[in-house]
């Protein structure tokens, strides 16, 4: 069991200049571990750090082509807040080509399915609860940001929206040689529906990328959607994968559900993930529950504290991967 408790400030800032906008968000967080072992056993973790959390400065902006068309740019780093870490580290880049045909984006990008999964059906994005560190022994592609994507989507369409992506030489985008003439690609795509306080969406991602030792081709299909009543939203999200990692056999699944409740300008949420078993008796499976309170103190600033736990399985070392300057694996207590 891994409980923590966070205080921390979000501080978005938008400057408009005369025709780019330069952009950024500051997140830190104070976080203190505790995996309840033992110095007597040799596994004992405690552990407290200042964290910052996808933090990030950039540029964007667009310009109007005429007859409905419209170009965009957009460069994005990471920053290390906390100076933990390098800064400067890439985030989203590329350019837009937009009209009445939809939008085409080509560079460093998000997938779609990482798309459908941060922020819309997950209540702790960019936190220690965020859901997304139980696919850490699943592949990137569940929810990545990759290099030489293609992508397009949809205009709106009567609040359907289709996103698809190809990514080229998928291998290169995890730090592997791109100039390995290896034709290793990946695809991913979404379609979803929003309309006033209901969102749902479905999203599919296969991995063309194998090798000796992993000689399987990924395949991901997630469905995850939520609901607004006044100040209250419900969410949840199913993701099922097929040989993980190109590793025969590797199949699991994972889900979350959440909650939150706005009173004013304070927020209650709560949030419970859980990961299954990937190859049998691997006993890799994980479950992570977290609650927070945040507090809006005006537009762009927000305070907040989390408390969440997470359970490893025997064959599993899972940790809180929100932020940067923390460990990637904690021994179970």
């Amino acid at each position: 069991m891994i409980p923590l408790a966070i205080a921390a400030a979000i501080l978005p800032v938008s400057v408009m200049a005369s025709g780019p906008v330069l952009y950024g968000k500051i997140h830190f967080s104070l976080g203190s571990f505790d995996n309840g072992g033992s110095a007597a056993a040799g596994n004992e973790y405690k552990d407290t750090n200042l964290a910052s959390n996808s933090s990030r400065v950039g540029v964007k902006g667009s310009e109007d082509l005429g007859n409905g068309l419209k170009v965009g740019y957009k460069i994005e780093w990471g920053i290390s807040a906390d100076g933990s870490n390098g800064d400067m580290g890439q985030r989203n880049r590329g350019i837009t080509i937009g009209g009445g045909f939809g939008t085409i984006v080509l560079g460093r990008w998000d997938t779609p399915m990482k798309s459908l999964g941060y922020g819309t059906t997950g209540f702790f994005s960019d936190r220690y609860g965020d859901w997304h560190s139980l696919k850490g022994q699943g592949n990137s592609y569940i929810g990545g940001r990759h290099d030489n994507v293609v992508a397009y989507v949809s205009p709106n369409m009567s609040g359907v929206t289709a996103k698809f992506a190809y990514v080229l030489d998928a291998d290169g985008s995890n730090g592997a040689n791109k100039n390995d003439n290896n034709d290793n690609d990946a695809i991913s795509s979404t379609v979803v529906y929003k309309n006033g306080p209901i969102f749902v969406g479905a999203g599919y991602t296969k991995v063309m990328m194998t090798s000796a030792t992993n000689p399987e081709e990924e395949t991901d299909w997630r469905i995850g959607g939520s609901y607004k009543m006044g100040t209250t939203k419900i969410g949840a999200n199913y993701t099922s994968v097929s040989d993980g990692r190109g590793i025969a056999s590797n199949d699991f699944k994972f889900w979350n559900i959440g909650a939150s409740f706005g009173m004013g300008n304070n927020t209650i949420k709560a949030q419970y993930a859980d990961k299954g078993e990937g190859v049998d008796g691997s006993d890799d499976g994980a479950s992570l529950w977290s609650i927070g309170v945040d507090h809006k103190m005006s537009k762009r600033t927000t305070v907040y504290v989390d408390y969440g736990s997470l359970n490893n399985d025997a064959g599993s070392s899972l940790a809180f991967t929100a932020a940067t300057g923390n460990e990637s694996s904690i021994p179970s207590g």
